[in-house]
């Protein structure tokens, strides 16, 4: 009888076992859904910055064709006539690089215009005012008296970055064609810092960071960190290359033991930054007069 339940229960036991492989078989045979995809991470910012001006760039044909503009009054003028349609260089004639860029371009046509009748204002606001309408004009704005960010938006625009300048300083003329151009909002830091020579102070470093930081404001973008909507500006005025610093603690890089310092730094390196010593943008230079 002990013998007859100790072979029964052999055989309960086998198959339950013989249950538990078979179960386990038709589960590692079975198909299996496939892991998760993990999710794409977002490209990094400055390759969404080149897809973004390079967009730009792509949508604005260049005509070829060459203005030549006998003063400022008359360059604004012929820069209104751009449109996403089309644009085309605008040059002072009696400039020393005409004739070198004419010859490089090697456009189909050359237009000589007169000078216009419409002086540049001598109020200073007045002069802002026009340079903004010209700007928003040039990228097929029907309103000029739109802000920026609306008149981008109905375009389905987003800027890269936006243009500093001064209606005091003559290299507006630049920060003029490169808003109108490329679809930048156009903000104005006025004042003396000095000229490309000299050297800014700590306190005046920091008066310039805060009025660039109030013209991104300005914009209505965001623009505090790299990846956000404004990391690209473009300074169209006369600064010092070089400048001193009151770099933060935790910004500091030191060599050998050695403290950095306060300078001197190149300017442009140290403008656009937060008060803890991070970037939020990067900035380009242009200087020099209107023609330059």
């Amino acid at each position: 009888m002990q013998k007859h339940l100790e072979i029964g229960l052999l055989i309960v036991l086998c198959g339950a076992l013989s249950m538990e492989v078979a179960s386990a078989r038709s589960q590692s045979s079975a198909p299996k859904d496939p892991p998760p995809t993990p999710a794409a991470a977002a490209p990094p910012w400055p390759v969404l910055l080149g897809a973004r001006v390079m967009l730009c760039e792509r949508n604005r044909p260049v005509a070829s064709r060459v203005v030549l503009v006998p003063d400022a009054a008359t360059y604004l003028e012929q820069i209104s006539k751009w449109s996403p349609l089309g644009q085309w260089p605008v040059l002072f004639e009696d400039d020393p690089g005409t004739a070198q860029f004419i010859r490089a371009f090697k456009p189909d046509e050359i237009l000589r215009v007169p000078p216009t009748e419409r002086l540049l204002p001598e109020d200073l606001e007045q002069r802002q005012r026009l340079a903004t309408a010209v700007a928003k004009i040039s990228f097929g704005a029907a309103n000029p008296k739109i802000g920026f960010r609306e008149h981008y938006e109905k375009l389905g625009w987003r800027p890269p970055g936006f243009v500093v300048t001064s209606m005091d300083d003559p290299a507006w003329t630049a920060g003029v064609a490169l808003a109108a151009g490329r679809g930048l909002p156009l903000a104005f830091v006025d004042g003396d810092f000095g000229g490309p020579n000299r050297e800014l102070p700590a306190s005046r470093l920091r008066e310039l960071e805060l009025m660039i930081r109030d013209g991104a404001r300005s914009t209505g973008y965001e623009w505090s960190g790299l990846g956000d909507d404004l990391d690209a500006v473009a300074v169209c005025r006369s600064l010092p290359g070089r400048c001193r610093m009151d770099v933060p603690a935790a910004a500091q890089v030191r060599l050998q033991g050695r403290s950095p310092g306060d300078g001197p730094y190149a300017t442009m390196d140290a403008i656009c930054r937060n008060d803890d010593g991070e970037r939020w943008g990067y900035a380009g230079w242009i200087f020099g007069d209107e023609g330059r």
